[in-house]
């Protein structure tokens, strides 16, 4: 049984030329759709960011609900639910708070400035000592006549 066996020839360098430069568009193009979704992104991220229709006063009512940790993973979200609530007064209960972090810290310390700034009420209720000792080892101090349930 004889087969024939088919032998390949190694490419010439007129062909490899050939094909690196057939490549080359091809890449160009992949970077100008790159660079074409950039504005898109920014166009998106802004639709994002802006301000959220106004909730039904039933919503504004209830308070917030602190998670119990509230670390860096926690951070964007509060400060997403205080941009939600911007313009009304706001409750926060922090009796479920077992760990503070400086993240969630600081972003309660500028919802208390931005609430007193445009004149709302901002109070935490039901702190928990875990909020109250988390509090005291970043050394802030939140609105001392605004909280309830404090042992201090």
């Amino acid at each position: 049984m004889g087969t024939k066996r088919k032998t390949v020839k190694a490419p010439t360098k007129k062909a490899a030329a050939k094909r690196k430069t057939a490549k080359a568009p091809a890449k160009k193009a992949a970077a100008k759709r790159k660079t074409a979704k950039a504005p898109a992104k920014k166009a998106a991220a802004k639709r994002k960011t802006a301000k959220a229709p106004a909730k039904s006063e039933a919503a504004e009512a209830q308070p917030i609900v602190l998670d119990s940790v509230l670390d860096l993973r926690a951070a964007t979200p509060l400060a997403g639910e205080f941009r939600e609530r911007r313009g009304a007064d706001v409750e926060i209960d922090a009796s479920n708070v077992e760990r503070l972090g400086a993240q969630c810290a600081q972003v309660l310390l500028s919802a208390e400035k931005t609430w007193a700034a445009e004149g709302l009420k901002l109070s935490i209720t039901d702190s928990s000592p875990e909020f109250q000792e988390g509090l005291g080892v970043l050394a802030v101090q939140l609105g001392e006549n605004q909280m309830n349930g404090a042992d201090a």
